[in-house]
């Protein structure tokens, strides 16, 4: 790419507990490490509007020979599209990477909620805007293609930077991180390790954010149960188990959590839910096992079958590592596959 890369992330980037922020942060470093020139928009909502606002109205618009995006929950900003519409009628190539797709299922929308709403319809409006201005829209799996009806896509799931090395091993140690909302089975999974607790020694961590705390507080007396708001690289032992809790939904099925290749830069192996594009990634690499939605004796047989065989937990572990030998799953790869399509 001869001229500089604009990225457009909307997210603060400074918030370092959340996934949309980690994936940015780990496509910035790479097209750093990659030597590719870029300037970049981020930050909250006021500072993305002056941001934007300010390189409208420069003449240094035609510094950039392309635009990649990464599309937030709540849609763009009016400056923001003002500025896309600007490189569009210079026929910069604008490339767009949408992560959800919550506006597109009624369940979310909260009628209760006007800034729910209010977000969703500003999504609309920006997912509108992507099909008309983009060159290339990246989603994270085929199935989600298919729901948006989208002709002009790839598939850019999350991507593996390098991985984190915690020291020895916490036996019986089971670890979670994300959200507690309905998309994930929380409940069902805490109820299995309170069965566990039993039975062994175990000890379960979760990281998520203060917000989050109240739907899972009553756990907190648990001796064996620990919360904390820390970002995963503050993680100080070497979990056995990482979880990944879904409930069994149509979106539940089509989404790719960043938490799975997370779990892989924790050289962990993984227990995970039969949502298809989570355990079709699980199975092809043979990084974990998958056991049913809800189904509280699945995924108590398949946690203490992990933590209780060492055999099948060096097996699962050992194609950890092979996978992080994957180029194709690098952040790397998928930086270099953005540059070319906007260079095509």
């Amino acid at each position: 790419m001869k001229n500089k890369l604009l990225i457009l992330a909307m997210y603060d980037l400074s918030v370092r507990n959340i996934a949309p922020a980690r994936r940015m942060r780990a496509i910035i470093n790479t097209f750093q490490k990659i030597n590719v020139p870029f300037e970049s928009i981020s930050g909250s909502r006021k500072q993305r509007m002056n941001n934007a606002l300010k390189l409208l109205f420069s003449k240094r618009t035609s510094d950039f020979s392309g635009v990649y995006i990464e599309s937030t929950n709540s849609g763009m900003l009016f400056s923001e599209f003002l500025l896309l519409l600007k490189f569009r009628i210079k026929k910069i190539p604008i490339s767009v990477y949408i992560r959800d797709i919550y506006p597109k299922y009624k369940q979310y929308w909260l009628w209760n909620n006007y800034r729910v709403i209010f977000a969703h319809l500003f999504w609309l409006f920006s997912y509108y805007v992507y099909k008309q201005m983009c060159k290339v829209i990246y989603v994270p799996s085929e199935l989600m293609a298919q729901k948006l009806s989208l002709e002009n896509y790839k598939i850019l799931p999350p991507g593996f930077s390098s991985s984190i090395e915690l020291g020895r091993v916490k036996q019986n140690s089971i670890f979670y991180a994300g959200g507690t909302g309905p998309q994930y089975d929380i409940e069902c999974f805490l109820l299995v390790c309170e069965k566990l607790s039993k039975e062994l020694d175990i000890s379960v961590t979760f990281f998520c954010r203060k917000n989050e705390i109240k739907k899972i507080d009553k756990w907190q007396s648990e001796s064996w149960f620990n919360i904390h708001h820390k970002d995963l690289e503050q993680l100080d032992f070497q979990p056995q188990i990482a979880v990944i809790p879904l409930t069994n939904s149509e979106y539940g099925n089509l989404a790719f959590p960043v938490k799975l290749i997370d779990y892989v830069s924790i050289n962990t192996p993984m227990i995970v839910s039969n949502s298809t594009v989570t355990k079709n990634f699980v199975n092809r690499h043979k990084i974990g096992l998958v056991a049913d939605s809800g189904n509280m004796e699945d995924y108590y047989t398949k946690t203490k079958v992990i933590l209780e065989n060492r055999e099948l937990y060096t097996e699962l572990l050992s194609n950890v590592y092979d996978l992080q030998k994957n180029p194709e799953i690098t952040w790397e790869y998928k930086c270099k596959q953005i540059i070319k399509d906007l260079s095509s």
